[in-house]
């Protein structure tokens, strides 16, 4: 598998544009392009900072090991896309719904910690 399927196909898990994932390591939308086309490769900083927020191993990203992500960490890497993803949107939100989202959460984790705390004395 060559490095820019590998590039392109973990931006496109994570539900990263090439622009909001420029944006997220500081460089040029027409970097991230020339890498997944394979006409360049990152710099080695570069390359662990796409590890590190992928989840994957700089081997996985170079092509040079089909695991993405030694042992248990595959789960953690779908984590990670999914959070990724959300905080992507969440980014993306001006300040006032920013905070709407934020007051709508803690609503929900309160309910959640009631429900479990109902359901923990049924159980008894």
């Amino acid at each position: 598998m060559n490095h820019g399927y590998i590039f392109s196909d973990l931006r496109y898990q994570a539900g990263l544009t090439q622009d909001a994932l420029a944006k997220k390591l500081d460089i040029s939308k027409g970097s991230v392009a020339m890498w997944e086309t394979n006409k360049r490769m990152p710099s080695t900083s570069t390359l662990v900072r796409l590890a590190d927020l992928f989840g994957v191993t700089t081997d996985y990203l170079l092509g040079r090991n089909d695991e993405s992500a030694p042992g248990q960490a595959k789960s953690a890497l779908r984590e990670n896309a999914k959070t990724v993803n959300l905080l992507s949107a969440f980014e993306q939100l001006d300040a006032d719904n920013q905070d709407i989202i934020i007051g709508e959460t803690k609503k929900l984790l309160k309910q959640q910690l009631r429900d479990e705390a109902q359901y923990a004395s049924l159980k008894k």
